[in-house]
């Protein structure tokens, strides 16, 4: 499940798409594809998709002091990310980023006519470049039934279920991944369902870029195309943090990009609200399929 799409922003950055991944393993008939990555770019550059690149708007602030005044958020929309993403810095980040935790409680998809899709995932990458190292839960709605899983990527491989571990609706997960041994690009994805008690903690090595941490609601490409959003009501992420010179900071620490998704009219599909007092938690809620 990479980022995806465009649209929106006024002023100095602009927001150029990469390509993620996203792939369901168990769904039949449909397959999860890549889908498109936002990128940070000091100049406009053609999205590689038929959508309008977005832009940022106002002017991003520098890397802070070491007592920094909480950065406030910036806005941009997406065609398939609805979330946040912080950075060190928005026109020349520092590969300072190396690790991004987030907890949520997984929502319950509503039943629909046809297929529709939902993952809620913490990464670190994708916004500046195309890798991306990502985990997180799928809520979807196939075949009149509902399927929720739990996941990861490194893009550009496909995603693979984290089959160890069951989630349900109403469950509380908290996701992690840090970067356990930087000579080798070792990172550790942790994933806990602290409803139930199941835990899940894997290895593996990625030549992560680590310039960005992103906290995210996504619509994935299903079959090459941009799949219709699941109805998950909203999701809260709270606990949200990243790991930066070995010191962990909420979102608000480092200079951030709020992410609304929208429709390639620009009619939002979700709504993200501003990052909470603490600057660790924010709500997407579901506004409409497509």
């Amino acid at each position: 499940m990479g980022f995806r799409g465009r649209t929106i922003g006024i002023v100095i950055i602009i927001l150029a798409a990469a390509v993620g991944v996203y792939y369901y393993s168990t769904m039949q008939g449909s397959t999860p594809g890549p889908s498109p990555t936002p990128t940070i770019t000091p100049t406009p550059t053609q999205s590689p998709t038929p959508t309008s690149t977005p832009t940022i708007s106002p002017s991003p602030s520098s890397m802070p002091s070491p007592t920094p005044t909480p950065t406030s958020g910036l806005n941009t929309t997406d065609l398939n990310w609805g979330g946040y993403a912080s950075a060190s810095d928005l026109h020349n980040p520092a590969p300072v980023v190396s690790g991004v935790s987030g907890t949520w409680v997984i929502p319950t998809v509503e039943p629909s006519t046809s297929d529709t899709f939902s993952a809620v995932w913490v990464g670190i990458g994708g916004i500046f470049s195309g890798y991306l190292i990502q985990a997180g839960t799928e809520q979807d709605y196939v075949n009149g039934h509902s399927v929720y899983s739990v996941w990861y990527e490194t893009i550009p491989n496909a995603s693979t279920n984290i089959t160890t571990i069951t989630v349900s609706p109403g469950d509380t997960v908290s996701v992690s991944i840090i970067l356990v041994n930087e000579a080798n690009d070792v990172w550790t994805i942790s994933v806990a369902d602290l409803t139930n008690g199941q835990n899940v903690s894997l290895d593996l090595i990625y030549p992560s870029e680590r310039f960005s941490a992103e906290w995210v609601t996504e619509r994935p490409m299903v079959g090459g195309s941009l799949s219709d959003l699941a109805n998950f009501g909203s999701v809260a992420f709270s606990n949200c943090s990243m790991i930066v010179n070995n010191q962990t900071r909420s979102i608000n620490y480092f200079p951030n990009v709020k992410i609304a998704m929208s429709d390639k009219q620009g009619n939002d599909l979700v709504s993200v609200t501003d990052l909470n007092a603490a600057g660790n938690g924010f709500t997407v809620k579901f506004l409409k399929s497509r």
